[in-house]
């Protein structure tokens, strides 16, 4: 009898979400690949939950396949357990404070609160 062996699947629920709006948005693996300066397989890996996207590359994604950021921010959030904000330390220090805020309270923040912000910060 053979036992297979099975890959861990930590990030399931976000790698199934964004394989959902990449399929919604009639988009195919290797043009979001392409788009997010990543691998096919990778991508393929991040579809299977076998490994985790960047929350910059998350943005980028949302933004190409027009779906909710925030939905798929959350998903992945869940999957890890926590957020990892990634921003240029060039940045003003308080907008650096405004971003560690956002980062420390980003279960207990209402979504506008969310969406508000992170525009914001798209924009800086």
């Amino acid at each position: 009898m053979t036992v297979e062996k099975r890959k861990a699947t930590p990030h399931l629920a976000f790698g199934t979400a964004l394989r959902d709006a990449r399929e919604k948005s009639s988009v195919r693996l290797c043009e979001l690949a392409e788009r997010l300066s990543v691998s096919v397989p990778f991508l393929s890996d991040v579809e299977k939950g076998r490994r985790p996207l960047s929350e910059e590359r998350i943005r980028i994604a949302a933004k190409f396949l027009k779906t909710d950021l925030i939905s798929l921010l959350e998903v992945a959030t869940k999957d890890r357990g926590k957020i990892t904000l990634e921003f240029d330390a060039s940045l003003n220090p308080s907008v650096l404070r405004a971003m560690t805020r956002l980062a420390m309270n980003w279960p207990k923040l209402p979504r506008a609160t969310v969406k508000h912000l992170l525009d914001t910060f798209d924009s800086v």
